[in-house]
């Protein structure tokens, strides 16, 4: 099975703001009222974590390079993401508790993809 070529440094960028109340806060406050009732922040950045990154494309086939706990863990962030109900104001979905627990899960997916060697081995190769 080959690889996708997944843009882990954008997955990682996504990964620290869905995982930061403060930069969930600071992004998703400074839209403007006619950008909130197109697209919010938090749905883009759910579009660039899985489709502009090309990790939803390499989960859905299996080749993502990691290993099954952190693609568990990804897939469940993303059926979190999925849950939220975006027709809420940026503060209002920032306050909602499901947002502390895509927090979580944001912030555990980071440590798993810091520490899982095979992601460092694609994000080494990638580098040159």
């Amino acid at each position: 099975m080959s690889l996708i070529n997944v843009n882990y440094d954008v997955v990682i960028e996504c990964l620290q703001a869905l995982s930061s109340q403060e930069v969930q806060t600071r992004l998703g406050l400074s839209t403007s009222d006619s950008e909130r009732t197109e697209v919010s922040y938090f749905l883009k950045a759910r579009k660039v974590l899985f489709n502009d990154s090309g990790l939803g494309d390499a989960l859905e086939s299996q080749s993502t390079g990691l290993d099954e706990k952190t693609q568990k863990a990804i897939t469940l962030l993303n059926e979190q993401l999925i849950k939220v109900d975006y027709n809420h104001s940026p503060d209002r979905l920032i306050a909602d508790p499901i947002m502390q627990n895509i927090r979580d899960l944001a912030h555990q997916v980071l440590e798993l993809i810091s520490s899982d060697h095979s992601t460092k081995e694609v994000m080494d190769v990638r580098s040159y």
